[in-house]
């Protein structure tokens, strides 16, 4: 790291409030240059030693040390009073170091040289003196030099101690790195996690194999969904039932699998009227699965001795939807058979209802 000397603010500079009184306790903060971003500077050219942000001036108004600046960008510096009211004038922006070669604003790039100094603590943490809590937060990428060369990354976590003056930022290295004792450089991403700047747009573009190496939240989709939407959805659903308790896409492609019209759904045994969970023609019996099944029914006629044919009805909702009048039968025997087969919607009451009171159930299936 190359540092070059400030132009503007010298050992022996001396500030006088906009009475002409000496700038006894005065304040000058240092600011990435157009910005509010604090950046450090330093009492020497060895970068050893970080001048205080801000820096408070001596009781003759002067800077208690020199100021040196990190080669690469520009300054600004805000000039205070000791109760941080500004004096006239009292900004002074856009300032790069003394013979810095590249100290321009078209020299900095989307990573923002900060000179910070870190300090490694984990495989995915590390310390920075004072605090930086309001600039390296969380979801900010970082560009770290470490043993090894350089990694990115982002911040998943930070937080500053007042005690120690030190605040910890936890970092998420891409690829499943991790951070070495070795780290050296830590620069951020010239946009901020917060109010970013990023403009929306629609993705027009086919994307194969798209691999993500951490969680994806989908927010809240606004307008039309067109086109199509092709391949699986994997992830847990965990205990999720419906769209309306789904947290995330996973979960909500899982619940739409899960619903597939023959996912999971087979064919019972003969239901009536001996089976396990027996059903009885006449009577009425709800779906409660989750989805629509199917039924079907045969019914017996009461013989060639009894006038009429067993003529049935279906009833979904208490609405009739079929009615099989079977005017000739079947001859089984000597009975006469009827035969009906429906779609049932979750949620919704059926029954099978004869119209011969001699007429007998034969089978019960159903798809569900």
């Amino acid at each position: 790291m190359t540092l070059y000397l400030n132009p503007i603010l010298c050992a022996d500079t001396q500030f006088f409030n906009d009475k002409g009184v000496i700038l006894s306790g005065g304040l000058i903060h240092t600011y990435l240059a157009g910005s509010t971003t604090p950046v450090p500077s330093y009492t020497s050219n060895t970068g050893s030693t970080f001048n205080p942000n801000p820096i408070v001036l001596n009781a003759a108004g002067r800077l208690p040390a020199e100021v040196w600046l990190t080669g690469g960008f520009t300054y600004k510096f805000v000039v205070q009073d000791s109760a941080g009211s500004p004096i006239t004038p009292g900004t002074f922006d856009n300032i790069s170091g003394i013979n810095d070669p590249s100290g321009s604003s078209s020299s900095i790039t989307e990573w923002i040289v900060t000179g910070f100094t870190p300090i490694y603590s984990t495989g995915a943490t590390f310390l920075i003196a004072g605090d930086l809590s309001g600039t390296l937060t969380v979801n900010r990428r970082l560009q770290i030099t470490q043993t090894g060369g350089v990694v990115y990354g982002y911040v998943s976590a930070v937080s500053y101690n007042a005690g120690t003056n030190k605040t910890s930022v936890t970092v998420s290295v891409d690829s499943s790195g991790s951070l070495n004792s070795g780290i050296s450089v830590v620069n951020y991403a010239l946009l901020n996690s917060i109010n970013v700047s990023v403009p929306q747009q629609i993705v027009s573009t086919t994307q194969s194999n798209v691999i993500f190496s951490n969680a994806v939240t989908a927010g809240a989709l606004v307008g039309n969904l067109t086109g199509n939407v092709t391949g699986n959805v994997t992830g847990n659903v965990s205990s999720v039932t419906t769209a309306t308790t789904a947290t995330n896409a996973s979960q909500l492609g899982g619940i739409a699998a899960a619903n597939w019209w023959g996912n999971n759904q087979s064919y019972s045994g003969d239901l009536g009227p001996n089976g396990t969970n027996a059903r009885h023609a006449g009577k009425t019996y709800t779906n409660s699965s989750g989805r629509s099944i199917w039924v079907m029914v045969s019914i017996l006629g009461g013989g060639p001795a009894i006038s009429g044919y067993p003529d049935v009805q279906v009833l979904i909702n208490s609405v009739q939807t079929m009615w099989q009048m079977n005017q000739a039968g079947t001859i089984v025997g000597t009975s006469k058979d009827a035969f009906v087969s429906f779609p049932v919607p979750n949620g919704a009451t059926y029954g099978v209802f004869p119209f011969n009171l001699n007429a007998l159930l034969d089978s019960w299936f159903e798809y569900a």
